[in-house]
Formats: C-alpha cells, sequence, structure tokens
C-alpha cells in the first residue's frame, strides 16, 4: 500500500468535526495529525515529521499567528499552508497570506476540492516534482453522447487530458463517447475514450462518486484553448 503524506490540522476545536475533517483527509489520501494549537503544531513538526502541508483552521483562535509560528517553525522545509473551514474577511485572508499561508478552501467544499488543494500543496512545483497535467475540481454539466444515446453527467474533476464524470449509467472501459461540457461561454463537444468505471458493488471505489474517466481525444486548438483557460481560473480560485 502506496504510503499516505501526513498532514498537519491545526485549530479545529469541535471533536465531532475535528474526526470528521480526517475521514475527509484519508479518503482523499492523507492522513492528519490533529494539533490543538500553533505550540503543538510545532512540536509535531518535530515529533512527527516530515510534513508538507499544514491545514490552519479559519476558525480557530489567531489563525494569522499560527501560520507566522509554523512558517517561523519550518523555514526551509518547503511547507505548504492551507487555510480552511468558514470564509474570513478579505483583510484577514491578505494577513494569513502574508504570514505566509498559500491556499485556502472555504466551506462548503466538495472532496474533489479537498483533493484538490491539499494535492497542490504537497507536490508542489517548485521541489521539482513532476505531477500530470492540472486536473481541477468542477462544478460544470455535461452529456455523455453515445450512438443515438443522450445522458447527463457531472463532471467531478478536469484537465486537458481527460475527465472524471459523475453519472449513475457509466459506459464500459474502452467504449468511444462525445462529451458535451457545458461551459459559460457555450458548449464544448470533445470525443474521448472511457478508460476507467467506479460502479456499484464491491468492486466500488469510495473515494471517488459512480461513474467514470474518459480520455480526450485529438482536441483541436480552439477546443484545447478554452479548457486551459477554465482549467486556470478553477485553479485560481484556491490561490491567496
Amino acid at each position: 500500500m502506496a504510503r499516505r503524506e501526513q498532514t498537519l490540522l491545526i485549530g479545529v476545536a469541535d471533536e465531532e468535526e475535528k474526526v470528521a475533517l480526517c475521514d475527509r483527509l484519508w479518503s482523499v489520501g492523507f492522513r492528519a495529525f490533529p494539533a490543538r494549537d500553533a505550540a503543538h503544531a510545532v512540536d509535531l513538526l518535530d515529533r512527527e515529521g516530515p510534513f508538507r502541508v499544514a491545514i490552519v483552521a479559519s476558525r480557530s483562535a489567531e489563525p494569522t499567528e499560527t501560520v507566522a509560528k509554523l512558517r517561523a517553525a519550518a523555514p526551509e522545509s518547503g511547507l505548504r499552508i492551507i487555510m480552511l473551514g468558514e470564509r474570513i474577511p478579505a483583510a484577514s485572508i491578505a494577513a494569513a497570506k502574508d504570514a505566509g499561508a498559500s491556499l485556502g478552501l472555504w466551506d462548503p467544499f466538495h472532496d474533489s476540492e479537498l483533493r484538490f488543494v491539499v494535492n497542490q500543496a504537497a507536490y508542489d512545483q517548485t521541489r521539482g516534482e513532476v505531477r500530470e497535467r492540472l486536473r481541477v475540481p468542477t462544478q460544470l454539466g455535461a452529456f455523455v453522447h453515445s450512438g443515438t444515446a443522450r445522458k447527463p453527467a457531472g463532471v467531478y474533476n478536469l484537465s486537458l487530458r481527460g475527465a472524471y464524470l459523475e453519472t449513475p449509467r457509466p459506459n464500459g472501459s474502452g467504449a468511444t463517447v462525445q462529451i458535451e461540457l457545458l461551459m459559460r461561454e457555450g458548449s464544448v463537444h470533445v470525443n474521448a475514450e472511457v478508460v476507467t468505471t467506479n460502479v456499484p458493488g464491491n468492486l466500488r471505489k469510495a473515494n471517488r462518486p459512480i461513474g467514470m474517466g474518459v480520455r480526450f481525444l485529438d482536441l483541436d486548438r480552439n477546443t484545447e484553448e478554452a479548457l486551459e483557460k477554465y482549467i486556470e481560473q478553477r485553479a485560481n480560485l484556491y490561490h491567496l
């Protein structure tokens, strides 16, 4: 089994909320180490590290000071800090950014957003690591065209290479379909091949919805530019 990336979780006071968030992080591939406050988090950095990611609850006491203490405790470690929870005023967001936080995720958020933001923090290009093309969570609707059939779907995530579509009736692996992405500027049609499926039953993957992953085929330049623009806009939503 692949080792789960360790993540600090600081300042979630409510026990039920803390357990739920730890479970959500586990479901998207991360192991959370809860800390009561900044001092406890710094102690965990020394005892349980290394950590690439720290998540600071926006409702915690003095969240900006917590960010600053984490940054001071690990100035050369490459630790990236996420603000998470109830949206805070713009001035507080700016202060957290100045103190060293780089990403924000505000209530309510989907597991696909949680996965994206924590992965963005954990796999930082400045460390020289190479990841697959940027895959962003979306709120797009779509239609899947196969022969004369047309069925609705939700776009769980999207990259220039493909997408994961949430649908109760996924096509079988290897099938060729046309995806109609319902973007604000108008529909975009993309030919695609189904490469993975997640269906009800014993083999269902719990960390993603029922649906299918598709690989795009032969994007034309206009479509590629439209997707690039959308993906960049979505990714920037989570940067402070």
